[in-house]
């Protein structure tokens, strides 16, 4: 799979591309939403991370514009003092799937795992 990994922790993107790769996967990343959806609109994705809480265009505004233009999976990766409230609208938005920050390896690879079947199933 091709990642977007969108955080504007540069540690938080290097561990995430870290444990992508080791899974066998590419990435790209940015740093905020609206880098996000520049590469979005350029770029074939088969997945996204997404960070909440970020400068210029945060997570929530970065997927309600995403999601009516393209149906891409969207992880919200994000720590827990975040707003309760934000993660739900995202997922009322439009993201799929969450882990909180710093994730667990296994919870990671199972979320992978969990997009991989829904890419790739036959209907």
């Amino acid at each position: 799979m091709r990642v977007l990994i969108t955080d504007d922790s540069s540690l938080i993107r290097a561990k995430v591309k870290k444990d992508l790769n080791a899974l066998g996967h590419s990435s790209v990343q940015a740093s905020n939403g609206e880098e996000a959806l520049e590469i979005v609109k350029k770029s074939h994705l088969d997945l996204i991370f997404m960070d909440i809480n970020m400068p210029i265009m945060d997570g929530l505004e970065a997927i309600k514009k995403i999601v009516p233009m393209s149906d891409i999976p969207i992880i919200i990766i994000t720590a827990l003092d975040d707003s309760a409230q934000m993660i739900i609208d995202a997922i009322e938005n439009g993201a799929k799937y969450f882990l909180h920050k710093p994730y667990d390896k296994n919870e990671f690879e199972d979320v992978i795992k969990r997009v991989e079947a829904s890419l790739y199933s036959v209907v």
